[in-house]
């Protein structure tokens, strides 16, 4: 999934913390680059052949750069959330997701 800032909303409580994110317009931004995965012949078309050292590029592009670090900026700015609480929540998600799944 590659998110944009246009189309992801999220909607903050009064503490700024997240309660909902809604997407739009996200139809033509989804790839499936593994192809092992079972896909219905309906969505096949979302499968891309990444070769293996795009893979981590392509997310760090699209969502790291393209996305988290203008999120980052406005809750930043807002006063919702620092840049470096930001960040580092950011970071305990991705070793969290590793140590999940190693391979």
């Amino acid at each position: 999934f590659m998110p944009h800032g246009e189309n992801v909303i999220l909607v903050l409580d009064e503490n700024g913390a997240v309660v909902r994110a809604v997407f739009k317009d996200i139809a033509e931004e989804i790839v499936v680059m593994d192809s092992r995965t079972a896909l219905p012949a309906a969505v096949e078309r979302v499968r891309a052949d990444v070769p293996e050292d795009m893979r981590l590029l392509s997310i760090f592009a699209d969502v790291f750069d393209g996305f988290f670090r203008h999120l980052a900026a406005i809750l930043d700015e807002s006063g919702a959330m620092e840049e470096r609480e930001f960040w580092r929540t950011v970071a305990h998600c991705v070793a969290d997701y590793q140590e999940s799944v190693p391979d």
